[in-house]
This record gives C-alpha cells, structure tokens and sequence, in this order.
C-alpha cells in the first residue's frame, strides 16, 4: 500500500469539497495549517502572497502556488479561453503543442517563466502554468483560480468539464507527488465503437463494414460493435468474411442481452442478475461455436444504464469488463462510494468489475484526456453518426494516430491492457486495473512485480491469486515476482474470489415482447439511410443545378 502524503493548505486556500474529493483519488491528506515550518509536510498549497519569494525558494517540499488575485469560483463570469500547451517535457505529455478550447473563470494571474520554471500554458500570450525542478521537488506556479465544486457531485464531472484547465494542473501535481506519473501505459489504446450492429447482412443502417474496413486500413484505427446476443441466431456468410478478413480492424462485443428498456438497471433480485449475464454469454458462445468468430467478453450496457450490483455479478460470471460512460454511470449510481473518484485511474473498479469510460465520437479533448490517465480512448456513437459518411473517423483516427504509436484493438484489447508499468533495472513493475492482462516483456527485463491490487485480492478472497501463463498462484504475499525473457508473451488472469456456478443458474426464457421489440429496431434501424437520402436528393433537386 502506498504511503499517504501529507499536504499542506494555507488558511487563504480552504480545505473545500475539492480535496476531500482529491484524498479519494490520491494518497493523500490536506491539512490546513499555515505554518509553513511544519516538518513532516511532503507539499504544500498556498496563494503566492501568503510567501514571498525567499521563503518559498526554502521550503524542502513540492509546492504549488496559487497565482490568482481572486478566489474560488464556478462559472461566474466564465469566458471561453484557447489555452496553448508548451512543448516542454514538464507539460502533460497528450497535450503538449497543443491548442485546447475551454471555458475559464475570468480572473487569472500571469506567471513568470524563467531559468528556474519552464512554461506549461499560456493564454492569450500570457504564461499561465509554469513548472520548476529543485533537487528532488518540483514546484508549480499557476494563474487559474480553483474551482469551488458543489458538494455531491464527482470530481470527473468538473475535470472533463469547463473546470478542466483550472483542475489539471492541480491533478497534475498530484500524480507527481504521489508517484503515479512514474507509471504509464506501455501504449496509448484506443477503439472505436458503435452500439447495435448485428451482422445479418454486410450493412446495417448507415454502417456498411466492407467500406468500413477498408476505412480503417487507410486512416489506421479499430471499430468495434456492441451486438445484441439475441440478435446471435444468425450471421451472413458474407458479413462474416468480413470480419475474419479484418480481425485487426473489425470486432464484436456484447451489448447487453435482449436489449430491453433498463435491462442491466433494474434492481434484480441475486437469481436473476447472473441468470440475464449468463443467458447472454451463453449466447455468444453457441454463436462463437457455429460461426468462428470471437466476441470480445466486454460489455457495453446499453442506454448507459447498469447497477453496481450487475457489475458485480458481470465480474463473478466470467466477464472481464463493462463499458459505460462516467455520465451515465453517476446518473444510475448516485451516492455510491466510488462515483466521486471515478475517472481518476486507467479503469473504474466498480464491485469487483474493472469498468471503461467511453467518450462522445465529437469531443478530441476528452480523448487526450483519457490518454493522459492512461485511459484507452473509446470514442462512441451509433450508426446515424455515419450518415454523411466516413470523414467523421478519419478525423478521430487522425486525432488520435498523433499521440504517436497508438495500440487500435478491439474491446479485449482494451481490457486486456488495462495496466501500469514503471521499469527499475531488469525488473517491470506492473499495476493490473482489469481481471486479466496481456504484457509483452520489453528488452532488457527478466522479471515481472505484479503489484497487489483490488483485482489480485479477488473481492472477499482470503489472499492473493492470480494465474500466469495458466500456472495458479496463491497466498503469495504483497506482491508477486515472474521470472520472464525479453520478448515473452505473458498473460495473467486475476478471477473473482466468489465465481457464479453456472450449473446452479436457470437461465431465462425470452419474452415474445422482447423478441418483437428487437425485431422492429433491427427493421427501424436498417431502413433510416432510406428517408434520409430521399430528402437529400429532393433538396439538391430543389436548389437545381449551379448558376440556374
């Protein structure tokens, strides 16, 4: 377990909601104390005129300093900003050299950048956010204001919001602080996905995925489908070579079960939530059996709607994640302990089962956001958004493609790289954020630290368990070393402590009205290009030819 850092606040600075939120998503304590001789700080908090310059230069501790003449504020008099990131290796690695629209409270004080302090952004030509290095600490100047974040709400909700200038270069400090930035992703990931397609035909709506694949070759990314395991009675043959074809740029995963209104929502009893998951997989594997072609176990609850307790029970029946927007998930979850730091990590641990954010396909912001956490980027939408075609993902891809060597794959992928590494010698330590992990070895390391974590626990195991490579481990202490080559291929799978018997469960037998419910969206969705096309082409016709 990490050691929890002490942080000091000065009395101008206030121990708001703010930070009670951040002591949920770092290993951290503030403290108001405006003693700044205090010892046993590793940090401290403080507006630029509660010291002057001599004293901060001596303190022997990280600090950031408050550059704003104003106070706490929450869209008060907002103004919408194009915040200009350095290129400078203290800057926030997806966003270096980059412009980002956002919205700012008006008050915000000029920073100096000098020998000492190397400019992180500027607005309008004025430095904004500047870092400086002495000795072992780093020292943070910033002119945005804090935020005053209203009791009860999430910290994501403000951070991917209009308070996100102002939060991240507070976040920021604090990955630094605690270690976390020491640890990264091997390689950004990203995929993008689309809810609903079946493939009972190369089409469906606007989605044609022959064009799609040959899309993706030429622009670089992965499209991933959340299919209906109802709708896995049948597949073309046609539309099934395209995917085989096209592993690498096509792939399916689950999307809920019979695809009813609310159906991972409702507040099942503890028979019927494995009974729906396990109806579903059930599905997916008759269908893997007959066609040969993989499901990623991913599940992406539709509408955004899913309970703690169906999370629960999706990790216990075999599912290795669930994917669901951190909107939807505070709007079905409210008051849960976990909401107000969602968002913070590579993946959400919701009841055992590792959760992925998916974000809105119009919003690059958010997707440098989420590679800067070391989230994968899952961009999503549904069909409808293709309507005027494909451009719309050749500029996603793009977007994405210029963090550098992006990891496309499908939503197994994107689970299955749910980690953390920092490299010490020939040693790789590694922080699992999902049940099961898929790690390449890298040249120069002949051992693998899996670090303890909630998932090696197994949520109510007595000890720790895992297995590597299908060898078990159990009881092996804090953390776990694996002698390794460079080069090997290591898959490590961390199962639930109390797994659903599948035997014992009844599955459930499919309404009529649900059958006829899907059969009509199916129908509804397949037949929108047509009226759509319809009124382009009588517009056109209507306007006439150039020049009449």
């Amino acid at each position: 377990m990490d050691t929890v850092l002490k942080v000091s606040l000065s009395k101008s600075v206030r121990k708001t909601y703010l930070f009670s939120l951040l002591e949920k998503c770092f290993d951290v304590h503030f403290v108001e104390d405006g003693d700044f001789a205090e010892k046993d700080y590793g940090a401290s908090i403080f507006h630029r005129q509660d010291l002057e310059s001599p004293r901060r230069a001596a303190l022997k501790r990280h600090t950031y300093v408050l550059c704003a003449s104003d106070g706490p504020h929450l869209y008060s008099d907002a103004i919408r900003a194009r915040i200009c990131f350095s290129d400078s290796v203290l800057a926030p690695w997806s966003f270096r050299n980059r412009t980002v629209d956002n919205i700012l409270g008006n008050t915000y004080g000029p920073v100096d950048s000098h020998a000492r302090f190397k400019a992180v952004t500027s607005i309008e030509s004025v430095c904004t956010w500047a870092i400086g290095k002495v000795d072992d600490h780093v020292h943070y100047e910033v002119g945005t204001m804090l935020p005053a974040i209203p009791e009860g709400g999430p910290l994501f909700k403000w951070f991917n919001g209009g308070c996100f200038i102002e939060l991240l270069p507070l976040i920021d400090f604090l990955r630094h602080i605690t270690g976390i930035s020491a640890y990264s992703r091997p390689r950004p990931a990203a995929c993008i996905m689309f809810d609903d397609p079946n493939l009972h035909s190369t089409k469906y709506g606007f989605i044609d995925f022959g064009e799609l694949a040959r899309h993706a070759r030429g622009h670089n990314y992965h499209a991933a489908f959340a299919t209906v395991p109802l709708d896995l009675y049948y597949a073309d043959r046609d539309a099934l070579g395209l995917f085989r074809s096209a592993p690498e740029r096509l792939s399916l995963l689950i999307h809920g079960n019979n695809h009813v209104a609310n159906e991972l929502g409702n507040d099942y009893n503890d028979e019927k939530r494995p009974a729906i998951i396990l109806q579903a997989l059930s599905r997916v594997e008759r269908f893997e059996k007959r066609y040969g072609l993989p499901i990623s176990r991913v599940m992406a609850a539709p509408h955004g709607v899913c309970t703690e307790s169906m999370f629960k029970d999706m990790a216990r029946c075999g599912l290795e994640s669930g994917c669901v927007s951190f909107g939807s998930l505070f709007k079905t979850n409210r008051g849960k302990a976990w909401v107000n730091s969602m968002g913070s990590r590579p993946s959400t641990d919701i009841a055992g089962c590792p959760v992925l954010n998916r974000i809105a396909l119009n919003n690059p912001n958010a997707a440098l956001l989420a590679a800067y956490l070391g989230q994968p980027i899952i961009p999503n939408g549904h069909g409808a958004d293709l309507k005027d075609g494909l451009d719309m993902l050749g500029d996603i891809a793009g977007a994405v493609n210029s963090l550098g060597d992006i990891q496309w794959g499908s939503m197994q992928d994107m689970s299955r790289s749910g980690y953390l590494v920092k490299t010490e010698g020939e040693t790789l330590h590694v922080r699992s954020m999902s049940r099961r992990i898929d790690v390449k070895v890298p040249v120069g390391i002949r051992s693998i630290r899996l670090e303890t974590s909630e998932f090696l626990y197994g949520h109510g195991t007595p000890g720790p368990r895992c297995t590597v490579n299908s060898q078990a481990f159990r009881d092996m202490g804090a953390d776990l070393t694996i002698p390794v080559d460079p080069g090997d291929d290591v898959s490590i799978a961390l199962p639930h402590g109390h797994p659903v018997e599948r035997s014992q469960v009844a599955l459930p037998r499919t309404p009529v009205r649900a059958i006829l419910r899907r059969l009509a969206t199916e129908a509804k969705d397949r037949l929108q290009p047509y009226p759509y096309r319809l009124r382009n082409s009588l517009g056109g016709a209507r306007k006439g030819p150039a020049g009449s």
